[in-house]
């Protein structure tokens, strides 16, 4: 198999980083910026093999590019989008999560069918989770005390399908548990979290399969599991309140919301 070659990937990272400041809180990517800086737009180009997920880390001035399958590191640069370095030996990192404290930063490493927990200050990983041969989790989510992820599980017949599992980030050592109660799906599904409130979603033809589940004593209890209309959803927020769900399908020109 030929390995893919770096890419220079470009994109205006002041609305990138705008993009993800309204999908979670007003202050995201705007700290330090103050006057017309605050809004001067700007192109970085980026050292890429790949891109799978963008997180903003406000606190310690960073964002973390996630490059999926194939890949083996996460790009992390300042909030102008200059290099910082890459966390290597993340085997296909795609998922990306902050804990509430923002001390740590979880991945779903795909290639390697585990959870990594990476600290925010030294950059370094200090704790992987497997969870499971051929998994390939591609989301990770924290709710409710616990990180959540979308995985894949082969069943007795042989046939795969999605599932969702967690992880107490808290026990000695953390493992991975299957959350059987929240459903079969057909493929891995995508995360996210906010308020207490778990959403997942996997993609179809001409809709979106999203169910959400109330998370907020670390155990899942479903709120709504439904059908959204407009194309397959590209990215999915729940905002802090947990009380909305947004989400960018391709058959849609905006953003998309419902009640959580």
């Amino acid at each position: 198999m030929r390995r893919r070659r770096p890419q220079q990937v470009s994109f205006s990272l002041t609305t990138a980083i705008s993009v993800v400041a309204g999908l979670t809180t007003a202050t995201v990517g705007l700290t330090g910026l103050t006057g017309s800086a605050a809004w001067a737009d700007s192109t970085a180009a980026l050292p890429l093999s790949g891109y799978a997920h963008m997180l903003v880390d406000a606190a310690h001035q960073h964002i973390y590019f996630s490059q999926g399958a194939g890949s083996t590191g996460i790009v992390v640069t300042d909030l102008s989008g200059t290099p910082v370095t890459t966390v290597t030996g993340e085997q296909g990192a795609t998922g990306l999560a902050l804990s509430p404290d923002g001390g740590t930063l979880y991945t779903a490493l795909t290639d390697g069918d585990a959870l990594a927990a990476i600290d925010t200050t030294t950059l370094a990983e200090t704790t992987r989770v497997p969870t499971g041969t051929g998994s390939a989790p591609v989301s990770a989510a924290v709710a409710g005390g616990r990180v959540w992820y979308g995985y894949t599980v082969t069943d007795a017949a042989g046939d795969a399908r999605g599932a969702i599992g967690s992880v107490d980030p808290t026990a000695t050592p953390p493992t991975a548990t299957t959350e059987s109660a929240m459903g079969s799906w057909g493929v891995a599904p995508i995360l996210a979290a906010g308020g207490g409130v778990l959403a997942a979603e996997e993609p179809q033809q001409s809709l979106s399969h999203v169910a959400t589940y109330d998370v907020s004593s670390g155990t899942a209890t479903t709120k709504a599991d439904t059908s959204v209309y407009g194309g397959k959803a590209t990215g999915l927020q729940v905002t802090t309140d947990g009380t909305r769900l947004l989400f960018a399908a391709i058959g849609r020109d905006g953003l998309g919301s419902a009640l959580s």
